[in-house]
């Protein structure tokens, strides 16, 4: 029989943390809550968005610097990723602290209460006669205490729904779920407590002395720390819960997850190398046809192609219609804004023998392959495509 039910907080708690007075007999050991900056670092996993967002920006920074462009674009598009970076840690940082400010954890000689929630408040009433183990697990210092999480697993047949913990709950802990304290300065002082209380009681349950702590996460090898084993000898019950899952396995799904960020990253740099090699290459051979051309924007959001030698109107690009061809041109004249150049400045159609033809700024010496696109029958990129032919 599950035994632990949750009430919601709507009303004025008779108790700070509390739903309603205790029994008679029962009283508060503890209470506490997060602290949030170890909570956001265990929950949320701050330090290793803060590594992330550096190497991106990092990255960033170096391909800028790779595609010729000046030091303080380069440094303008890194600012950007980790400004972005800097607003989702700012709101992660802000989801902790309210965790803590919403969050109060209760121990008292009888039970473990966890009254969480920001926007909607919940209580969760964990007797020790539901409990079957006490797992502790540090993270860091803070203001000179050990800082870390408390869990506790409970008995076959007791169970929480892991969503409606999390995320005081055990991490990988779905199928049985563990409460868990997170985040709790001074964890081991709290830890000890509350191993005496559930020693205490087992005891007065049981008639028999047993000893009774926090134990590391790593010694509940099956699921459970057995903290009565006299108890558990005499009724010969068997755990059929699942081993404890290996430490790579647990962490897989982040492993993977870098890995493939670490993948993405190569094929990236991998691509942008290859095109630079053929650029460096392309910039070196002597075109076999060259075009001077200017954009003129017209009426309607129009833009006419014009021949600067003779003014001979080589294509008409429609409202939308030949996106490609106007993202190159966007991209090219977004370059000149950043570097103050004149946007009306020429532009120049350069043929390679044995390669293609290519949009050239010469301004910035930027350089894109219009048939990279790929083969085009018909309309004024296929008329560009023509020239020199």
């Amino acid at each position: 029989m599950n035994y632990i039910h949750n009430d919601d907080d709507f009303a004025t708690e008779p108790k700070r943390g509390l739903p309603a007075l205790l029994p008679r007999g029962e009283f508060v050991l503890w209470q506490g809550a997060p602290h949030w900056r170890t909570f956001a670092r265990e929950t949320f996993r701050t330090h290793l968005i803060v590594g992330a967002v550096a190497a991106g920006s990092l990255l960033r920074f170096v391909l800028a610097l790779g595609a010729d462009k000046t030091v303080g674009i380069a440094a303008g598009e890194a600012f950007v990723i980790a400004l972005f970076g800097a607003v989702g840690l700012a709101i992660l940082y802000l989801l902790a602290w309210l965790v803590q400010k919403t969050t109060v954890y209760t121990i008292t000689n009888k039970r473990l209460v966890l009254r969480i929630g920001v926007a909607l408040q919940k209580t969760f009433n964990v007797p020790f006669a539901q409990i079957d183990a006490i797992a502790f697990k540090p993270s860091t210092k803070k203001q000179g205490e050990t800082a870390g999480s408390l869990s506790v697993a409970l008995k076959p047949g007791t169970s929480i729904a892991y969503l409606l913990l999390w995320p005081h709950a055990r991490p990988w802990k779905m199928s049985h779920t563990q409460p868990t304290l997170r985040g709790i300065l001074n964890a081991p002082k709290v830890g000890a407590l509350l191993g005496d209380a559930f020693t205490a009681h087992v005891q007065e349950i049981a008639g028999t002395p047993i000893t009774a702590v926090a134990v590391p996460e790593s010694s509940m090898a099956e699921g459970v720390q057995d903290v009565d084993k006299s108890r558990r000898q005499d009724t010969q019950r068997k755990d059929t819960r699942l081993p404890e899952p290996a430490p790579f396995v647990r962490k897989t799904p982040v492993f993977m997850a870098f890995g493939l960020a670490g993948l993405t990253v190569i094929f990236v740099g991998l691509h942008q190398w290859t095109e630079r090699q053929q650029a460096s290459q392309s910039e070196g051979a002597q075109p076999i046809f060259s075009q001077t051309i200017t954009v003129e924007p017209q009426d309607g959001g129009r833009l006419a192609i014009h021949a600067t030698d003779g003014d001979e109107l080589l294509a008409t690009l429609e409202p939308g219609n030949s996106g490609l061809l106007r993202g190159a041109f966007r991209g090219l004249n977004t370059t000149r804004s950043q570097l103050s150049i004149d946007p009306a400045a020429p532009f120049r159609l350069d043929r390679i023998a044995d390669d293609g033809l290519y949009l050239v700024d010469p301004e910035t010496n930027r350089r894109i392959r219009l048939d990279s696109f790929g083969p085009v029958a018909e309309g004024p990129l296929a008329n560009l495509l023509a020239l020199g032919l």
